[in-house]
């Protein structure tokens, strides 16, 4: 792997490596396991599969997550933790290779939390194993978007793109500012990927209030409004932002 200096990050390329066969392996799961841990490192023929999107949201009961939810009917639940959520993940794609993973949960500078689990970009190695199981599944134009609060933002939120885009292999972009829940991102984005020749590279994006939903946290708490009004589908939520 090849990397690039940067004046603004300094960047080390070497990440930690899981060996199989994996401690649950070890510990006699059996031939069962085995198998499953060998397809998921063989990972999808891309073949003539068409990608498939995946979004998971950790359901925390926040009004961030609830419109988020209204706005991906079909998303996945990562409230049960990091584990659960690839799991649903990959349920999910089914085989297919995933085109973009969207992660909407709560954060802070280099830090997400997935259901009862923290992950620190600082540190990932207790994560890599659960984190890696993705990294053979997605598509080659594949990519990460994380839609949590501020989770670009700062040099540790840098770092943690950084490390998240070398685990899976696909560029990783996230936002540097409160996040609401809407499709796009509110206010700036950090990205981290590699191009063609193998060389990493980081991307920013300044831009202000992207979302579809810019401003509305401002003045009322979504969440309320929306059950005082009654709206529990994307075009009452769009009619009632937009058209009244």
């Amino acid at each position: 792997m090849k990397c690039q200096q940067h004046d603004n990050a300094n960047i080390e390329c070497d990440l930690p490596q899981v060996d199989l066969p994996t401690p649950e392996f070890q510990q006699g799961r059996g031939n069962g396991f085995a198998l499953e841990q060998l397809r998921e490192h063989e990972g999808v023929a891309q073949g003539d599969l068409e990608p498939v999107d995946v979004v998971a949201i950790d359901d925390d009961g926040s009004w961030a997550a609830y419109f988020a939810i209204k706005f991906n009917p079909a998303s996945v639940n990562a409230a049960g933790g990091l584990r659960s959520m690839i799991n649903n993940v990959l349920a999910q794609a089914d085989g297919r290779p995933i085109g973009t993973l969207s992660i909407f949960a709560h954060a802070r500078p280099g830090q997400l939390y997935v259901g009862g689990d923290q992950l620190n970009g600082a540190d990932l190695t207790d994560e890599l194993p659960q984190l890696q199981r993705l990294t053979p599944h997605f598509h080659e134009t594949g990519r990460v978007e994380i839609h949590g609060c501020n989770f670009g933002a700062d040099e540790a939120g840098d770092r943690a793109v950084y490390v998240l885009s070398e685990v899976w292999g696909v560029p990783v972009t996230a936002g540097v500012h409160a996040q609401n829940g809407a499709p796009g991102f509110e206010g700036g984005t950090v990205t981290w990927g590699q191009d063609e020749e193998g060389y990493t590279l980081r991307e920013e994006d300044p831009a202000w209030s992207d979302g579809l939903m810019g401003g509305v946290e401002s003045f009322l708490d979504a969440k309320d409004a929306a059950r005082r009004e009654g709206l529990e589908t994307l075009e009452d939520i769009q009619r009632w932002l937009f058209e009244e």
